[in-house]
């Protein structure tokens, strides 16, 4: 956003969504393998180019991609802007010393909002009824709570109790 001088914005609303990977499903992977060696028997590739150019269209597809849906507003005329969609990549910096890599974040940029949001409707929509689930959960959680602390407040104490019994 402060690339294209987007200052004073407020987000309002998000919800990151992990792309899924093309390679899992198998029709996909078929088709890629398919698409790669068109490609090779295309351009004449050698064996070992072959090889490099297989590996480096399977990383690129791996790539551990999200797409971020948000919306925004103006802080001071407190306006409403339409949602977009950013595609953002996680990768993995290898340190120094045996510890973990580090995890860092690269934007990728905007992505088309109609295309993109096809996929992340159903997905929103599952979270926000997790979501209601739970915090009906919590409600009657909370009541029951509340029944049991009003229960222990209307028990008689031990004396009045032993003093019916005699």
């Amino acid at each position: 956003m402060q690339e294209k001088n987007e200052r004073g914005k407020e987000i309002i609303k998000t919800f990151v969504a992990k792309k899924p990977n093309p390679l899992h499903s198998k029709k996909d992977r078929k088709l890629f393998n398919q698409e790669i060696q068109a490609y090779i028997t295309s351009n004449n590739l050698g064996k070992s180019e072959a090889k490099r150019y297989k590996n480096e269209q399977t990383r690129l597809m791996q790539r551990e991609l999200y797409c971020i849906y948000f919306v925004t507003k103006d802080a001071k005329s407190t306006e409403v802007d339409d949602a977009r969609i950013i595609e953002a990549e996680v990768y993995q910096k290898p340190t120094k010393t045996k510890s973990t890599p580090e995890r860092l974040i690269r934007i990728l940029g905007l992505k088309n909002f109609e295309t993109e949001m096809q996929w992340i409707q159903p997905l929103m929509v599952r979270e926000e009824k997790r979501k209601e689930k739970e915090e009906q959960k919590k409600l009657k959680l909370a009541a029951r709570e509340l029944k049991k602390k009003k229960k222990k407040k209307i028990k008689k104490p031990k004396e009045i109790r032993n003093q019916k019994n005699v």
